[in-house]
């Protein structure tokens, strides 16, 4: 009911999203229709990756969406938890798969779309957890990868349903900001709670610089020091931006993330010297997320929360029917409903306080954010 609430409210906020034109947006993730997408690869290369999938093995392949052909694309297993799951289960191969398609041949794309990632939506029977997340943060005008459901075969076998999500990386950049030349984050690990721990960027492990390799990484430090230091955000944060980003994420009871124990399956991008938030992996919103287990005192983090966990970026057929004999589908979405009822910590998520398994001063993003008066009553009204 809320979530119906908030699709219905949003459009009334007539919030803008900056973009700029891009043909892979519509041409391959095509909203209207369920995308068939047909992977052909050597048997030997799919019997490799089948035998030994938590290798992540790249091998070549050609992929054909919507009846047009790329060559030589690289293929490969993906995924972190939800891949090693799979594996554990023994009885499926219903992986969630990455393709690469300037892998081999530099400069290659598909309609300017250079990678691909197809979720097998892990842990969510629905379907619809990530889907309907990444809707809800388009509509609150938040640059959000291209989506959309994609049905896939490999070698002529059917593989079931996924979800497909654009990477986010230099082309979703160049859709999604008038300067794609900024420094981009995918924070896992140490330093990925953003709290400060010295001036010296390599004390900050895991904040994973994914752009511009020779960056002094100065603005993230600036950023770090003003969220955690009492500086001024506003010179350092698009803070509209992230009020609304934070106000659907804590909608959508997304707590595998930075408002969660793990701190991590978020992007950060820099564009001038001003931090935007970018929303991913949302296979656990709606509450499917059980850990960390509502809010904690000041200071007590779950113990090893600093390990990374290196989630890696967690991308057309009309009347697609199931077919009579798929892959076991156990490790992609169709997995025992009683294990994903929500607990009551999440169905009473806080909204004043909007963290689970942690304290908000140990997320120094948000408590800069919803210490400011003026901007909680912006977060509220979002």
């Amino acid at each position: 009911m809320i979530f119906i609430a908030v699709m219905y409210i949003v459009p009334l906020l007539q919030v803008e999203k900056a973009t700029k034109g891009s043909t892979y947006a519509t041409s391959v993730f095509n909203q209207s229709k369920v995308t068939k997408v047909d992977i052909t690869l050597a048997d030997d290369d799919l019997d490799s990756i089948l035998d030994n999938p938590s290798e992540k093995e790249i091998v070549n392949a050609d992929v054909t969406i919507n009846g047009e052909t790329v060559k030589n694309v690289g293929f490969r297993t993906k995924g972190n938890l939800s891949l090693n799951s799979v594996v554990q289960m023994g009885d499926s191969e219903r992986y969630s798969w990455k393709i690469d398609f300037d892998y081999y041949q530099e400069d290659q794309d598909l309609h300017g779309l250079k990678k691909l990632a197809l979720n097998n939506n892990y842990s969510d029977p629905t379907f619809m957890r990530e889907y309907l997340s990444y809707e809800l943060m388009e509509k609150m005008g938040i640059a959000t990868p291209g989506h959309s459901y994609m049905y896939v075969t490999i070698n002529g076998k059917e593989w079931g349903l996924y979800l497909g999500v654009e990477a986010i990386e230099e082309t979703f950049l160049n859709t999604n900001f008038a300067d794609a030349t900024g420094d981009l984050y995918y924070p896992d690990g140490t330093g990925s709670d953003l709290k400060w721990i010295s001036e010296d960027i390599d004390d900050y492990t895991g904040l994973n610089l994914k752009t511009n390799d020779h960056s002094d990484q100065s603005a993230m430090i600036h950023m770090l020091d003003a969220i955690n230091n009492g500086g001024n955000i506003e010179e350092v944060l698009d803070v509209d931006e992230m009020l609304r980003y934070f106000a659907a994420n804590t909608a959508l009871v997304n707590l595998d993330h930075y408002q969660g124990d793990k701190k991590h399956n978020y992007y950060l991008y820099e564009e001038n010297g001003v931090f935007s938030i970018l929303p991913w992996d949302y296979n656990m919103s709606f509450g499917g997320y059980s850990g960390g287990g509502g809010r904690r005192a000041e200071g007590t983090d779950q113990k090893n929360e600093d390990e990374a966990t290196a989630k890696d970026g967690n991308a057309e057929q009309d009347d697609m029917k199931l077919p009579e004999e798929a892959p076991n589908m156990n490790g992609g979405g169709m997995m025992d409903m009683s294990s994903n009822f929500m607990n009551e910590s999440n169905i009473n998520f806080s909204i004043t306080e909007p963290v689970s398994g942690t304290a908000l001063e140990d997320r120094p993003l948000l408590n800069a954010l919803l210490s400011n008066d003026e901007y909680r009553e912006k977060y509220y009204g979002y």
